[in-house]
Protein backbone atom coordinates (compact mmCIF):
# COMPACT_ATOMS: atom_id res chain seq x y z
CA UNK A 1 0.00 0.00 0.00
CA UNK A 2 2.62 2.74 -1.51
CA UNK A 3 -0.47 5.75 -0.91
CA UNK A 4 -1.08 4.97 2.86
CA UNK A 5 2.96 4.75 3.35
CA UNK A 6 3.96 7.90 1.73
CA UNK A 7 1.47 9.61 3.70
CA UNK A 8 3.05 7.85 7.37
CA UNK A 9 6.35 8.94 5.73
CA UNK A 10 5.61 12.53 5.29
CA UNK A 11 4.02 12.56 8.60
CA UNK A 12 7.51 10.95 9.81
CA UNK A 13 9.58 13.72 8.12
CA UNK A 14 7.44 16.55 9.29
CA UNK A 15 7.84 15.42 13.04
CA UNK A 16 11.22 13.26 12.68
CA UNK A 17 13.07 15.13 9.72
CA UNK A 18 16.71 13.62 11.07
CA UNK A 19 16.19 10.15 10.15
CA UNK A 20 17.39 9.54 6.43
CA UNK A 21 16.12 6.04 6.07
CA UNK A 22 12.31 7.98 5.79
CA UNK A 23 13.34 10.13 3.47
CA UNK A 24 14.83 7.43 1.01
CA UNK A 25 11.40 5.51 1.61
CA UNK A 26 9.69 8.46 0.15
CA UNK A 27 12.27 9.24 -2.30
CA UNK A 28 11.67 5.50 -3.68
CA UNK A 29 7.90 5.58 -3.28
CA UNK A 30 7.81 8.77 -5.09
CA UNK A 31 10.09 7.64 -8.08
CA UNK A 32 7.90 4.00 -8.59
CA UNK A 33 4.79 6.23 -8.95
CA UNK A 34 6.56 8.53 -11.35
CA UNK A 35 5.93 11.68 -8.73
CA UNK A 36 8.18 13.36 -10.89
CA UNK A 37 7.39 17.25 -9.07
CA UNK A 38 7.40 15.91 -5.89
CA UNK A 39 10.43 13.61 -6.15
CA UNK A 40 11.88 16.79 -7.27
CA UNK A 41 11.42 18.65 -4.03
CA UNK A 42 11.67 15.98 -1.50
CA UNK A 43 14.74 14.65 -2.72
CA UNK A 44 15.86 18.61 -3.06
CA UNK A 45 15.31 18.73 0.53
CA UNK A 46 17.20 15.52 1.69
CA UNK A 47 20.30 17.29 -0.01
CA UNK A 48 20.15 20.08 2.24
CA UNK A 49 19.33 17.59 5.15
CA UNK A 50 21.91 14.96 4.68
CA UNK A 51 24.60 16.39 2.18
CA UNK A 52 26.67 13.14 2.48
CA UNK A 53 23.68 10.97 0.90
CA UNK A 54 24.66 9.89 -2.81
CA UNK A 55 21.11 8.25 -3.27
CA UNK A 56 18.95 11.74 -2.46
CA UNK A 57 21.29 13.16 -5.50
CA UNK A 58 20.71 10.60 -7.57
CA UNK A 59 16.95 10.79 -6.92
CA UNK A 60 17.26 14.28 -7.45
CA UNK A 61 18.72 13.80 -11.35
CA UNK A 62 16.18 11.56 -11.75
CA UNK A 63 13.21 13.95 -11.10
CA UNK A 64 15.51 16.71 -12.95
CA UNK A 65 15.61 14.28 -15.90
CA UNK A 66 12.31 13.23 -15.91
CA UNK A 67 11.48 17.37 -15.70
CA UNK A 68 13.81 17.78 -18.54
CA UNK A 69 15.81 19.52 -16.28
CA UNK A 70 19.23 17.77 -17.86
CA UNK A 71 22.23 20.25 -17.08
CA UNK A 72 20.77 20.39 -13.83
CA UNK A 73 20.56 16.75 -13.26
CA UNK A 74 24.43 16.42 -14.57
CA UNK A 75 25.54 19.12 -12.69
CA UNK A 76 23.79 16.79 -9.52
CA UNK A 77 25.13 14.00 -10.56
CA UNK A 78 28.27 15.10 -10.87
CA UNK A 79 28.66 16.14 -6.71
CA UNK A 80 27.34 12.67 -6.55
CA UNK A 81 30.57 10.90 -8.39
CA UNK A 82 32.66 10.60 -5.97
CA UNK A 83 30.16 10.06 -3.12
CA UNK A 84 29.49 6.61 -4.59
CA UNK A 85 32.74 5.71 -5.49
CA UNK A 86 33.22 2.99 -2.64
CA UNK A 87 29.34 1.59 -2.65
CA UNK A 88 28.95 -0.72 -5.59
CA UNK A 89 25.46 -0.50 -5.40
CA UNK A 90 24.69 2.89 -5.78
CA UNK A 91 27.36 3.28 -7.88
CA UNK A 92 25.51 1.21 -10.75
CA UNK A 93 22.37 3.15 -9.98
CA UNK A 94 24.65 6.83 -10.40
CA UNK A 95 26.60 5.26 -13.67
CA UNK A 96 22.46 4.51 -14.59
CA UNK A 97 21.17 7.68 -14.16
CA UNK A 98 23.78 9.41 -15.57
CA UNK A 99 23.18 7.16 -18.49
CA UNK A 100 19.75 7.70 -19.02
CA UNK A 101 20.49 11.51 -18.77
CA UNK A 102 22.84 11.64 -21.03
CA UNK A 103 20.27 9.60 -23.49
CA UNK A 104 17.61 12.06 -22.56
CA UNK A 105 20.51 14.99 -24.03
CA UNK A 106 20.52 12.77 -26.82
CA UNK A 107 24.41 12.35 -26.36
CA UNK A 108 24.34 8.73 -26.82
CA UNK A 109 28.33 8.09 -27.31
CA UNK A 110 28.30 9.46 -24.21
CA UNK A 111 25.69 7.18 -22.44
CA UNK A 112 27.30 4.06 -24.24
CA UNK A 113 30.66 5.15 -22.42
CA UNK A 114 29.43 5.60 -19.01
CA UNK A 115 27.46 1.73 -18.95
CA UNK A 116 29.94 0.26 -20.63
CA UNK A 117 32.70 1.46 -17.83
CA UNK A 118 30.26 -0.32 -15.41
CA UNK A 119 29.43 -3.19 -16.98
CA UNK A 120 31.93 -5.01 -15.28
CA UNK A 121 31.67 -3.54 -12.23
CA UNK A 122 28.24 -4.81 -11.20
CA UNK A 123 25.85 -3.52 -14.17
CA UNK A 124 25.83 -7.16 -15.83
CA UNK A 125 23.99 -8.05 -13.07
CA UNK A 126 21.83 -5.72 -13.22
CA UNK A 127 18.54 -6.11 -15.81
CA UNK A 128 17.59 -2.37 -15.59
CA UNK A 129 21.01 -1.24 -15.89
CA UNK A 130 21.29 -3.63 -18.91
CA UNK A 131 17.93 -2.74 -20.25
CA UNK A 132 19.55 1.29 -20.57
CA UNK A 133 22.65 0.19 -21.40
CA UNK A 134 21.07 -1.88 -24.78
CA UNK A 135 18.80 1.47 -25.68
CA UNK A 136 21.85 3.36 -25.58
CA UNK A 137 23.74 0.60 -28.13
CA UNK A 138 20.34 0.61 -30.08
CA UNK A 139 20.20 4.66 -30.56
CA UNK A 140 24.48 4.49 -31.43
CA UNK A 141 23.09 2.25 -34.29
CA UNK A 142 24.58 -1.06 -32.44
CA UNK A 143 21.52 -3.24 -33.04
CA UNK A 144 23.04 -6.37 -32.71
CA UNK A 145 25.22 -5.50 -29.30
CA UNK A 146 22.02 -3.56 -28.18
CA UNK A 147 20.23 -7.11 -28.05
CA UNK A 148 22.35 -8.55 -26.48
CA UNK A 149 21.89 -6.47 -23.24
CA UNK A 150 18.18 -6.70 -23.85
CA UNK A 151 18.39 -10.51 -23.52
CA UNK A 152 20.83 -9.88 -20.89
CA UNK A 153 18.44 -8.31 -18.91
CA UNK A 154 15.54 -10.77 -20.18
CA UNK A 155 17.33 -13.77 -18.52
CA UNK A 156 17.70 -12.02 -15.23
CA UNK A 157 13.83 -10.26 -15.25
CA UNK A 158 11.45 -10.59 -17.59
CA UNK A 159 9.11 -7.81 -18.57
CA UNK A 160 6.81 -6.74 -21.25
CA UNK A 161 9.16 -3.64 -22.28
CA UNK A 162 12.19 -5.94 -23.04
CA UNK A 163 10.01 -8.88 -24.64
CA UNK A 164 8.78 -6.01 -27.37
CA UNK A 165 12.29 -4.62 -27.67
CA UNK A 166 13.80 -8.24 -28.43
CA UNK A 167 10.98 -9.28 -30.79
CA UNK A 168 10.86 -6.04 -32.69
CA UNK A 169 14.55 -5.37 -32.44
CA UNK A 170 14.05 -1.83 -31.68
CA UNK A 171 13.06 0.36 -29.26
Amino acid sequence: QPAAALEKYRKCISLQPNVFTVWENTMLILREAANWEELYTVSEKAMEAFPNKPLSYIYHATAATEKGRLEEALSVLQQADLMTANNPRLRIEWADQTGATLLRKKDYAGAVAVYEKHLTAGGDKNPIFLEHCGDALYHQADAAKAMQMWQKAAAIRKSPTLEQKIASGRL
